[in-house]
């Protein structure tokens, strides 16, 4: 039977690999300045909430 520590462990670094994917697939520096201003709010908004993710995962340890 898994423990619970092991099973927070493992959602604790999908978190976190999800939070360094994201960041790269909508990092501002990769779009044309063109759309640079609206990438920008786009990756804020989604660091927002995986940190968000995060922070409430690391709240329940």
């Amino acid at each position: 039977m898994i423990s619970i520590e092991r099973i927070n462990e493992f959602v604790h670094v999908k978190i976190k690999s999800a939070y360094g994917r994201k960041a790269f697939e909508s990092h501002p520096d990769l779009f044309p300045a063109h759309e640079k201003s609206q990438a920008e709010s786009n990756f804020k908004l989604k660091l927002i909430h995986l940190w968000g993710q995060y922070k409430y995962h690391n709240a329940a340890r």
